[in-house]
């Protein structure tokens, strides 16, 4: 095989790779109240970013990869191990540049009242290229079943009719604060400018050979 056909070859590899690499970090992140569509192509249903009134969740969430690369799941409960979300590859012989995986609903361990946080690890692999995304969610859980304050009863005397106090509970008013969601914007500038570079030179080393013979 000659010195011409061996840079075109890699060139074309180059530029595959590229493409696979682009349909899965091109996405901006969606974040809506049914659900977070993420960059590095989780949509995650469940848990949110929103109080809760039972312990026992589930976490919910699908999965598009682009085609060609090897992703694994995993998730993380208030900062514990990381356990992995298992998913399969649909059995359709479709032609698809992002493959739709199928991931069934994972039950989480029992959670106690107050904040939590779920960490959803992405890793994607082709080609000797790695590439990671990690998305973390804070939720509440508010079963109700928190101590109240018991109530004092009054006391009628014939004396005279003391002067009645209510003390007032003050209300808490939880906010939920949404993450900023990343830019995939500098992963995708760098990988278009690397292609852009390496096709220039690739000519000009096709064309300087051309003219030397």
């Amino acid at each position: 095989m000659n010195y011409k056909a061996q840079m075109l070859i890699a060139l074309v590899s180059l530029l595959l790779l590229s493409f696979m690499i682009s349909t899965q970090t091109v996405k901006a992140d969606v974040y809506t109240s049914n659900y977070i569509a993420y960059g590095s192509g989780v949509c995650l249903y469940s848990p949110l970013n929103q109080t809760y009134t039972t312990g026992s969740l589930l976490l919910n969430l699908t999965f598009g990869k682009g085609i060609g690369l090897d992703c694994q799941l995993s998730y993380s409960i208030d900062g514990q191990s990381y356990h992995e979300i298992p998913m399969t590859a649909p059995t359709s012989n479709e032609y698809h540049t992002v493959v739709q995986m199928m991931v069934p609903p994972v039950q989480l361990p029992t959670l106690n009242d107050g904040s939590h946080c779920l960490t959803i690890n992405v890793n994607a692999s082709a080609e000797g290229y790695t590439h990671s995304w990690v998305h973390t969610v804070y939720f509440t859980v508010d079963t109700g079943k928190a101590t109240s304050t018991p109530t004092s009863q009054a006391v009628t005397s014939p004396t005279p009719t003391p002067t009645e106090i209510t003390a007032g509970n003050p209300s808490q008013t939880a906010v939920s604060t949404t993450p900023e969601p990343p830019s995939s914007a500098p992963v995708v500038a760098i990988i278009v400018l690397v292609a852009i570079a390496i096709y220039v030179a690739v000519i000009v080393v096709l064309a300087t050979r051309k003219g030397n013979p």
